[in-house]
């Protein structure tokens, strides 16, 4: 949801963002997927959203690399860190490098969509 809100902050209507009105399994994107996604739910929405959705998603995958994970990583370690200073403010570090890893393969499937990718990266 975070995601969403500040990604309707950088486009004016958020029907350019979205304008597929397409929800899978009742997510209008993989990263607000609660209780995550399966090979062949990402397939159906990298199809149903086209190349032009592909684009538009890949262009939010920058927003989230470049602006959003730095300062959720930052702003909520800083409190952690004030309130509890110990361990636990390196748990948004965390988050930060699992976020990263799922970005970036979406990232890079956007990009080589409609070819297939390897199933086996090693």
């Amino acid at each position: 949801m975070f995601l969403k809100a500040i990604s309707s902050v950088v486009w004016d209507d958020e029907k350019d963002l979205f304008p597929y009105g397409i929800v899978v399994d009742g997510c209008p994107f993989p990263d607000l997927c609660v209780f995550g996604y399966t090979s062949e739910q990402i397939l159906d929405w990298y199809q149903a959203i086209d190349a032009e959705g592909r684009r538009r998603y890949g262009m939010l995958a920058l927003m989230d690399l470049f602006i959003l994970m730095p300062m959720y990583s930052l702003f909520l370690g800083t409190e952690i860190y004030l309130s509890f200073p110990n361990f636990l403010s390196y748990v948004p570090f965390l988050a930060l490098l699992f976020d990263l890893i799922e970005t970036l393969t979406h990232g890079y499937a956007v990009v080589m969509f409609p070819n297939q990718l390897p199933s086996k990266m090693w």
